[in-house]
């Protein structure tokens, strides 16, 4: 087993004894600062990794400062087996591995209705559909690239597939984002990185947002959740919403101009 798979089983461990976020979050806090403690001081820093210092010398050091610390037991047992097992040099690499993003799902579907083309309608939707999703899903592939592994869902929309006279922003947005995730999967598997792109692609779901014309096969809410999820642990590239408008997208996008427009 290598190195990174040994850190992940440390953080394994720890994760799996704490019950809520607020009591992860604790014992990563307390982690970071014991890091810090350490990593700050050359000579304790010394006293503790290196091999030139016999291991009873070591822990004997080291339960002297955890007593005069107030962590958490977790944290102490964590800490006390790296020691026990000279790894406490790789606390920091721990640290950056619990406190790293396996996972990033995007929802940006701001969507109102503008037959008129008011401006500052289509720029509050484009400002939310095209400028905030490309800032996190860039921010996050990036963050993936360097942690080496990562998994990012964005959420779409058929609408994307074709324009409509109703909302011509919120279509072209969305259009916009399944291209996106389109060129972030290419981008990751032509740098062979172990990133995940999964494109999320509803149809109409039981929300103000349905709008009355043309709806059928309308999804409610708590059902989506459930084939969203599991699109996502499947890690599917792409996911409609219901399975069934995979075929209709196809049919949709391939409708001539005039149906569209009488429509």
């Amino acid at each position: 087993m290598n190195r990174q798979s040994v850190i992940r089983k440390y953080g394994q461990g720890l994760a799996s004894t704490v019950k809520t976020d607020q009591e992860f979050a604790l014992c990563l806090e307390q982690l970071k600062a014991f890091s810090d403690l350490i990593t700050g001081n050359e000579g304790i820093y010394f006293a503790l990794t290196s091999p030139f210092v016999i291991s009873s010398q070591q822990l004997s050091i080291l339960e002297e400062i955890l007593n005069k610390l107030s962590f958490d037991q977790r944290v102490n047992k964590l800490i006390w087996l790296l020691a026990k097992n000279r790894r406490l040099a790789w606390l920091q690499e721990l640290v950056a591995e619990l406190g790293g993003l396996d996972l990033l799902v995007i929802s940006a579907g701001l969507i109102k209705y503008n037959t008129k083309l008011d401006y500052d309608i289509e720029y509050t939707t484009n400002l939310v559909n095209v400028t905030a999703f490309t800032l996190m899903s860039n921010w996050a592939f990036n963050l993936f690239r360097n942690q080496g592994t990562g998994h990012l869902v964005g959420i779409t929309s058929v609408a994307g597939l074709r324009g409509w006279r109703n909302n011509v922003a919120y279509n072209a947005s969305k259009g916009y984002q399944i291209n996106y995730l389109e060129g972030l999967k290419n981008l990751a598997r032509h740098e062979k990185l172990p990133i995940t792109v999964t494109n999320i692609i509803p149809g109409y779901m039981e929300t103000n947002m349905k709008g009355t014309t043309l709806v059928f096969w309308v999804c409610p809410p708590e059902k989506a959740a459930q084939l969203i999820f599991r699109a996502i642990r499947k890690k599917r590239k792409i996911a409609y919403v219901y399975s069934r408008w995979r075929i209709g997208a196809f049919l949709y996008k391939h409708l001539p101009n005039k149906v569209i427009e009488r429509a």
